[in-house]
């Protein structure tokens, strides 16, 4: 997760996910973390990286 600054200087909190082979579909990712994560960290939208830090 990262901050970065959006339209109109309003910051935003973004979630990266490195997938294995197929990736998991978005939806099946956000239930998936909903049960391990508390409520302020689950994202609308996690983008897709092709690396790990």
């Amino acid at each position: 997760m990262v901050v970065r600054t959006g339209p109109g200087g309003q910051e935003r909190l973004i979630g990266y996910v490195v997938p294995a082979g197929g990736g998991p579909v978005p939806a099946d990712l956000r239930v998936h973390l909903a049960g391990r994560l508390p409520a302020y960290l689950l994202r609308p939208r996690w983008l897709p990286s092709t690396r790990s830090r």
